[in-house]
């Protein structure tokens, strides 16, 4: 819910912020969150070396995301870039099936196929 309600107040804040100073922002308050929560949950900051790598990887493929989300949605309406955005479930499903041998059944079948229709549908824009 509250990744619902900062997406949509994203597009009042563009009214005076660029894109990419609305995410510098972003990058701000989930450094803030996030350190917040780590130090709550261990009492300190520390981590694994080894996962590391990875965890800077992840780190950047989200933040690129979030610029790529926060770029459309400066062009488009909320709806849609929403609904655009939501399609990554279907990729992280497709990859678990491949590379972590995950079960794709028929419910997740039908998942994927009423996520594509629906992102289909509410990119529709008849003349």
């Amino acid at each position: 819910m509250l990744v619902g309600v900062a997406t949509f107040l994203q597009k009042f804040a563009m009214k005076t912020l660029s894109p990419f100073q609305l995410e510098f922002l972003v990058a701000i308050g989930m450094i803030s969150i996030s350190s917040a929560a780590l130090f709550f949950n261990q009492k300190s900051f520390n981590m694994p070396v080894s996962g590391i790598p990875m965890g800077i990887l992840v780190g950047l493929l989200f933040s690129g995301g979030s610029l790529a989300f926060t770029l459309g949605l400066s062009k488009m309406n909320v709806g849609l870039a929403s609904a655009i955005s939501v399609s990554y479930v279907v990729l992280a499903l497709i990859l678990s099936v491949i590379f972590l041998k995950e079960p794709l059944n028929l419910m997740k079948t039908i998942g994927i196929t009423l996520t594509l229709v629906g992102v289909a549908i509410l990119f529709y824009q008849p003349s």
